[in-house]
């Protein structure tokens, strides 16, 4: 038996600990990428996903609501995208992008199954951005024979971010607000 504080705290320290290792992994990652440090890419890359993939699935509440499930079946799908994406060649470029095609799908059912008022159903108007971003996107782009699967790899990636803008008043202001910025800088980084 253990007292519940104690039980608390541990946990709480473990979430911590997966946090500080996902930046940890990740700011690793971007050095290793700047500075051509490829073993150290190697190794970073796959924890980053996985570190977020095991605190997402220690804070969510249990049982796992159905946004929280998709979530987490969403980060599993970023994480083989990434693993993908380590690969060379056109095909792993696309198992790359449909991996997180896949994971952009589910985080945007993930957003909607939150119940609550939906920004965008009362400001439609605020959808009209990631319509331009979109155009302009694929406007500057030329991927040869890879046109069609960017084309709708980049629509879902904005309507990712345009579900991520929608849940805004469903959730408490620090974490709509970090929802939406990591959305923003999803486009940018796939952009």
């Amino acid at each position: 038996w253990q007292h519940p504080m104690v039980t608390t705290t541990a946990r709480r320290e473990g979430n911590q600990a997966l946090l500080v290792g996902f930046w940890l992994a990740g700011l690793l990652n971007v050095a290793a990428a700047g500075a051509g440090w490829d073993l150290l890419g190697w190794l970073t890359k796959p924890l980053i996903m996985l570190l977020l993939l095991a605190w997402a699935w220690r804070v969510l509440p249990d049982p796992r609501p159905p946004g929280g499930r998709l979530l987490l079946v969403g980060i599993g799908f970023a994480w083989l995208g990434d693993v993908f994406l380590m690969g060379s060649g056109d095909m792993f470029f696309l198992l790359g992008l449909c991996g997180f095609l896949v994971m952009q799908v589910l985080y945007i059912l993930a957003f909607r199954a939150v119940p609550g008022t939906h920004l965008l159903r009362e400001r439609w108007w605020l959808g009209i951005p990631f319509v331009l971003v979109w155009t302009g996107m694929n406007a500057l782009l030329s991927p040869g024979d890879l046109r069609i699967p960017v084309l709708i790899y980049s629509a879902v990636l904005l309507g990712m971010s345009a579900a991520a803008l929608d849940l805004l008043p469903r959730l408490a202001r620090p974490c709509g607000t970090r929802v939406f910025v990591g959305s923003v800088l999803f486009v940018v980084s796939d952009g």
